[in-house]
């Protein structure tokens, strides 16, 4: 799906959800599935929208909480680190 949020007259941040299908790994073989998000900000000058801003990323899945790594703080204590899909 596509999301557009004006965030003025001449600003818009634009989020498009793609799939992949087809793609090969380096060795040949079937990749699975892919799932991403592209995360664009665009701007209107002189009447004309151009793309200032264009992130491409891969939507991994969730990682369950009990697998997430914890990482040490700085007073010896411990951080649990939690991620969530988006």
């Amino acid at each position: 799906g596509i999301t557009i949020r004006f965030l003025s007259p001449d600003i818009a941040a634009v989020e498009v959800l793609w799939d992949m299908t087809g793609a090969l790994d380096h060795a040949g073989a079937a990749r699975p599935l892919t799932h991403g998000l592209r995360a664009l900000v665009l701007t209107k000058e002189r009447g004309t929208w151009g793309i200032t801003v264009f992130h491409n990323m891969e939507l991994l899945p969730p990682v369950p909480a009990h697998d997430v790594p914890t990482a040490a703080s700085k007073d010896g204590g411990r951080v649990d680190v939690r991620l969530r899909s988006l």
